[in-house]
């Protein structure tokens, strides 16, 4: 429900003392009430992991509120971060149940939400109907000297970065022999799908995740025949689809059409688009280093930070954003923390990261390798996007956490066996 592309005729989002309230938000309350029904369940780390949430949560709100934010502002600020606590409480829970039941259904749940993503993109970018609360746009880039890509309509749902990591963890763990087939009858569809999510949604963000776990997985499966593996499927996989493209062709035009604009547009916006001399003119990547320095120079001069919903900027020149909104906003995940919490709060933060990355790498499981190759996607588009303080990147940050606090669980149930 938090990301996925619902029909327009459900509202989104309700008003209420002049703020909103989600249908995701309505989600989570329910969630909170069953971690408190089963609280004595929890694991350890899971409890903990809340406590230091409501600390720094609480903190960070009377630092926003004593640097100017409205009650408004600050849980936009923090709605997000939120869910993903919660989310990851929870997730941890059922993974710690060890009921294959309920793996079966969070399995389900993750098939569910890329193959429908998939069909909601393909009818919106075929019949353009409207049909669904999906943010669309032309797929083109601003730069200082013109306009590159097509009028080819841009589909991004709020799933899509989940349908495209999704796709490409599991090509990776294929290619690794660490799933198949047999134990995952939808895998193909799951890959298929995902990756013609991020395809339609000409995304450059899109296209260095995927490769980045896929660079991981050649890496680790160098000797072990994934490279082979990958290539061998990759080309399967393009011989399928342009003959199905050519079946289709010979009952209609249109589709060729489409295909071919498609290609056109993937090619101008996304391949262009990463072109060091395009990068160096295209407004939206000159806007996110100017972001950047002034929030570099706002932590340098408060280190305490500026709390949530507070602004850490004033409106400037090239300003995108409508309103307020972009002085309370940050694109760089890297930087959100010591923003909003300050320097020494997320030293603190980062340090828990890493001993949890410390155990995360020890572990060899199959858990594991989702974990690694996943955050091997997120990684560099963390540097351009809020990807665990959006709501499109809310989920999978949650699933990672939630499975990063079930490993450490499974750490100490290892250290207890002893």
């Amino acid at each position: 429900m938090i990301i996925l592309p619902l029909p327009t005729f459900i509202p989104k989002k309700f008003a209420f003392m002049g703020g909103s309230i989600f249908l995701s938000d309505l989600l989570v309350v329910v969630l909170v009430a069953l971690i408190a029904l089963s609280w004595n369940r929890l694991q350890a780390s899971s409890k903990w992991t809340l406590f230091a949430s409501i600390g720094i949560f609480s903190g960070a709100t009377l630092l926003g509120l004593a640097n100017g934010a409205s009650i408004a502002t600050v849980v936009r600020d923090g709605r997000d971060l939120f869910h993903v606590v919660i989310l990851a409480i929870v997730l941890s829970v059922l993974l710690s149940s060890r009921s294959p039941k309920i793996k079966r259904i969070l399995l389900g749940a993750v098939t569910l939400t890329v193959l429908y993503t998939f069909v909601v993109v393909i009818i919106e970018s075929t019949l353009k109907l409207g049909f669904f609360n999906v943010r669309s746009s032309e797929a083109i880039l601003y730069t200082s000297s013109g306009v590159v890509g097509s009028d080819t309509a841009r589909i991004i749902p709020a799933s899509g970065l989940f349908c495209v990591v999704t796709a490409a963890v599991l090509f990776a763990m294929w290619s690794l022999r660490l799933v198949s087939f047999r134990e995952y009858r939808s895998l193909w569809a799951v890959i298929v799908a995902g990756i013609c999510i991020g395809f339609l949604g000409f995304s450059r963000n899109s296209l260095i995740g995927l490769a980045a776990v896929l660079v991981a997985a050649l890496l680790v499966g160098l000797f072990r025949g994934a490279p082979i593996r990958m290539a061998g499927a990759t080309a399967l996989m393009s011989i399928v689809g342009l003959t199905a493209i050519g079946v289709s062709s010979l009952v209609t035009d249109s589709v060729t059409t489409t295909v071919n604009s498609w290609g056109n547009a993937f090619e101008e916006r996304v391949l262009t688009g990463l072109n060091p001399e395009v990068l160096e003119t295209d407004s939206s990547s000159n806007w996110r280093q100017k972001e950047n320095r002034l929030a570099v120079d706002y932590i340098s001069q408060n280190w305490a930070g500026s709390g949530l919903g507070a602004p850490y900027r004033a409106r400037v020149a090239g300003e995108p954003f409508e309103g307020n909104y972009g002085q309370t906003y940050i694109h760089n995940s890297y930087l959100w923390l010591p923003l909003k919490i300050g320097v020494t709060l997320s030293t603190v933060v980062a340090a828990f990261g890493l001993v949890a990355a410390y155990v995360v790498i020890r572990a060899k499981n199959r858990l594991a390798a989702v974990v690694k190759l996943t955050m091997c996607g997120l990684a560099p588009v963390m540097l351009v996007t809020p990807v665990p303080f959006s709501t499109s990147g809310s989920v999978l940050t949650a699933c990672v956490g939630g499975m990063i606090l079930n490993l450490v669980q499974q750490r100490k149930l290892a250290k207890v066996a002893r």
